[in-house]
Order: C-alpha cells, then sequence, then structure tokens
C-alpha cells in the first residue's frame, strides 16, 4: 500500500494538484484503516485472484498490488500457499 499511496501522492504533484491530491489521499487512509480494522473478520476466507484474456491465465502471487490489497482486506491468499510469485501463468484446470 505505501508504494501505491506514494505514487498517487507523486501523480497529484505532477499535476498540480497536491492538495486535492492529500485530499483524495486522506479519505483512502480512513478507507484503509476501516477495511485493517474490520479484517479479522474474514481471516477464514481464501481468495484467488485469476485473470485470462486469452492467451492463458495469470495469478498474481507475492509481490504483487493484488496480494498487497488481499493481504489488507484479511483475506488468505492461495496464490501464496501455492509459492506463487509476481504474476505467474497458471491454466485454469490447474
Amino acid at each position: 500500500y505505501a508504494l501505491v499511496r506514494s505514487t498517487l501522492e507523486q501523480c497529484a504533484r505532477v499535476v498540480g494538484e497536491e492538495q486535492r491530491g492529500a485530499a483524495w489521499l486522506a479519505e483512502l487512509d480512513a478507507r484503509v484503516a476501516a477495511l485493517a480494522e474490520s479484517a479479522p473478520r474474514r481471516a477464514h476466507l481464501s481468495v484467488l485472484v485469476y485473470s485470462n484474456t486469452g492467451t492463458g491465465g495469470w495469478v498474481p502471487g507475492k509481490g504483487t498490488t493484488a496480494e498487497a490489497l488481499i493481504a489488507m482486506a484479511g483475506l488468505r491468499n492461495v496464490a501464496l500457499e501455492r509459492g506463487l510469485v509476481l504474476h505467474e501463468k497458471v491454466g485454469f484446470e490447474e
């Protein structure tokens, strides 16, 4: 989340909207805090993100934004349990 937040902050600075960007980030931080607070209720749930653009499927594992968001929500990422790193090609049947 820190890297995503830093990138958003930099974008606001580049377009000259530091004040609006700061307000938006404050709102985002509040939402992230609320999500973290409620995360324990979801600790028993697992999730697998799978995308397929017609060229085969991809699953985001360790070191991805998806991993950070899944963890923030308090969910278990099946891809991590399988030892997947970054975005790995995975067949639908696997």
